[in-house]
């Protein structure tokens, strides 16, 4: 009986030891998730408390298997975020790390104290196991939500190439910004001068909107197909045909083109682009013809380096 007793106690001493020696007395964990998108555009989004919305994984935002996720501190590049409730919560860090200019690694790190105890060890051991694997499950919403352009700008860009070489513009300067009458004037204007000298147009009219402080200047051009004479309120233009350009297309009234040029704008700024020329939108829609701005189509263009 002695011996058994022994035995039983050397098995302990043996398990207990190997557990200490086996599971530390603080574990260290992460998750990590690669993501085909901008880093900055990333780093701005994750960081917005209402987009966590969008992209959790569960129906109940901020809950997951149980546990209640809450944004503690926002620090650069990187969250605090509390995981779990009352005295149990668990302090994690999810960092944003760029790895390129269309390339983005999200790292959740935590660390967990284990106790004194073996079974604490153990327990604890089990209970960052299962936490890591919810990180990464979490995860991996972010990156199918990331991954699609379209929640991070509102829209799809596509760099394509100049398809016009000759365009023939004109301007007039507003007290108010141009609605789809004001604007519609101006390409009248235009067509009238086209037609005038026996050309012909290549594409929906362009527009360029700029806001000069103390009213706007409506800058419109129509592609051709030869170059025209210069006069008082005609110019024409040459453009590089076959350069780099960055290319959507959305639909809505002036409210939501505008909106999409900030975005437009910050979708340079990401990238690191450089434009040299002004951008514009393409009004693929005859805005006077179809009263419902819903229905626009218009198509909006970067010229870029």
């Amino acid at each position: 009986m002695k011996r058994w007793i022994a035995v039983i106690f050397i098995l302990i001493v043996f398990l207990s030891a190997f557990t200490y020696l086996l599971i530390p007395g603080e574990l260290k964990g992460s998750a990590v998730a690669y993501i085909r998108a901008n880093p900055k555009a990333v780093s701005r989004q994750v960081g917005s408390k209402a987009d966590w919305r969008k992209w959790w994984p569960e129906a109940d935002a901020f809950i997951y298997k149980g546990k209640e996720y809450n944004i503690t501190r926002p620090m650069y590049n990187a969250l605090e975020v509390s995981v779990g409730r009352g005295e149990k919560k668990i302090t994690t860090v999810l960092s944003v790390i760029p790895v390129s200019i269309d390339s983005t690694a999200l790292e959740w790190k935590f660390e967990l104290k284990t106790g004194s105890f073996p079974t604490q060890r153990i327990q604890q051991y089990r209970k960052a196991a299962q936490l890591k694997q919810e990180l990464n499950s979490i995860l991996s919403a972010v990156q199918k939500y990331y991954e699609d352009e379209k929640n991070l700008y509102g829209f799809t860009v596509k760099q394509t190439k100049v398809t016009d070489s000759v365009l023939i513009y004109t301007s007039k300067i507003f007290d108010h910004y141009p609605d789809a009458a004001d604007v519609n004037l101006v390409v009248e204007k235009l067509r009238t001068y086209i037609v005038q000298n026996g050309a012909r147009e290549q594409n929906h009219p362009m527009l360029n909107v700029m806001d000069l402080g103390n009213g706007y200047e409506a800058k419109v051009a129509i592609a051709v197909d030869r170059m025209l004479p210069e006069t008082k309120a005609f110019s024409p233009k040459m453009v590089l045909k076959g350069g780099a350009i960055l290319e959507t297309e959305i639909r809505g009234g002036p409210h939501t083109i505008r909106q999409a040029f900030e975005k437009f704008e910050q979708y340079k700024t990401d990238h690191e682009r450089v434009n040299p020329a002004m951008p514009y939108q393409l009004m693929v829609t005859d805005r006077v013809k179809e009263a419902d701005t819903s229905k626009w189509i218009t198509r909006l263009y970067y010229p870029v380096f």
